[in-house]
């Protein structure tokens, strides 16, 4: 049986990347568990949008949390296959 958290989580990814996966600055939207060193909630899934280092967060317009997942962003280079 799947995890309902998985579940909800995909669904909570799918609508961010309809929010912001369109933005030029934007590598990738992933789930992943939080790793902030004394982060409270360390540990817990959150969404994480990969944006291009000097990138302009304000006008990406990127919400704090999305169906109650926290959402980080991560600076991220060009990703290409290897």
């Amino acid at each position: 049986m799947a995890d309902p958290i998985d579940a909800r989580a995909r669904q909570a990814r799918a609508v961010l990347e309809g929010q912001v996966l369109a933005h030029p600055d934007v590598r990738a939207i992933d789930i992943g568990r939080e790793d902030a060193a004394g982060a409270a909630d360390r540990g817990s899934v959150v969404l994480r949008v990969h944006v291009r280092p000097g990138a302009d967060r304000s006008a990406l317009r990127i919400p704090a949390e999305v169906d109650g997942f926290p959402v980080r962003v991560v600076a991220a280079g060009d990703y290409r296959p290897e």
